[in-house]
């Protein structure tokens, strides 16, 4: 007896891509990269010169906002420049220092959270992309995710769930370099302090702030005494063995560079570091006198 064999099973592929939304003026194609699924993909295309439509809406409140959204209304509070801002050209953002933005409740104001890493994720599940080296290492992009720009923010396509990918530093697109073609235009003084108003009254701004220009001046290094075993009461911290080399390079090249940031902000790192510094002392010093302690008991 012949046995009927059914139409094979397809396997499923790729879902097909969305097809794209009609542009009032179509963006200019800067380059297109042709790699793996696993790699980064910087493709990247200029939509500055996309104006906004007359159907545009703007959300009144934070719960009725999308993420992205949430965002653009994070770097317009007055004290977000201390935490996380701009670059120069508008087309990418840093965090300053990622445990005092933790400490500053603007991620429990817009995301219902405090954890920078969970950040991290949404920005990669976003569409996000991390610059991995040059003068805008450790910023994240978007090509819709412009300074002043938030009618674009409707062309970002929707959340999905992104694997981990590899960096692909070579073909990191040069914001400097495309923005003398295409420049951002910055929002006047005027429009910046109405965006402050807004912000703060949680509704959705315009226009973004200008980059925060201070000057931060170096501060001596402190002085410490060496340590010997008869006097116990000098800081212990030179005990401890130097970190290898490894670690240390790892550790410099994690904290953002101090001519990158906002004075206050150096200044509550400083702090911040000196806090730990002196809590580390206190149990080094603690433990040393417990083994003195112990060896006159003996």
């Amino acid at each position: 007896m012949e046995k009927i064999q059914g139409s094979p099973k397809k396997r499923p592929g790729r879902k097909p891509a969305a097809p794209e939304p009609p542009y009032p003026v179509k963006p200019v194609v800067i380059q297109r990269i042709d790699k793996p699924r696993t790699f980064v993909n910087h493709s990247y295309r200029d939509f500055s010169q996309v104006p906004p439509e007359d159907t545009d809406k703007i959300p009144t409140d934070i719960e009725s906002m999308t993420f992205s959204q949430k965002l653009f209304t994070l770097l317009n509070e007055p004290e977000a420049p201390r935490y996380i801002a701009w670059n120069s050209h508008g087309r990418s953002f840093r965090v300053i220092v990622p445990k005092l933005l933790e400490q500053s409740m603007l991620l429990q104001k817009y995301f219902g959270h405090n954890r920078y890493s969970s950040f991290l994720r949404q920005l990669t599940n976003y569409g996000f992309k991390h610059i991995t080296k040059g003068i805008d290492r450790n910023s994240y992009y978007h090509e819709t995710f412009l300074q002043g720009r938030f009618h674009l923010l409707k062309y970002m396509p929707e959340i999905k769930d992104v694997r981990r990918q590899i960096a692909d530093p070579d073909n990191e697109p040069d914001f400097y370099e495309i923005s003398k073609r295409f420049p951002v235009s910055l929002p006047s003084e005027t429009s910046n302090e109405a965006a402050v108003t807004v912000a703060s009254a949680n509704v959705l701004p315009v226009a973004t702030f200008l980059p925060v220009k201070t000057e931060v001046t170096e501060e001596p290094p402190l002085k410490r005494a060496r340590l010997s075993i008869d006097n116990p009461t000098v800081s212990a911290s030179l005990v401890m063995p130097h970190r290898p080399s490894a670690v240390s390079m790892a550790l410099a090249m994690s904290r953002p560079r101090p001519q990158m940031l906002p004075q206050e902000a150096r200044l509550q790192m400083l702090r911040l570091l000196h806090q730990q510094e002196q809590r580390r002392e206190l149990i080094l010093t603690s433990l040393l006198l417990r083994r003195r302690h112990q060896s006159h008991m003996r």
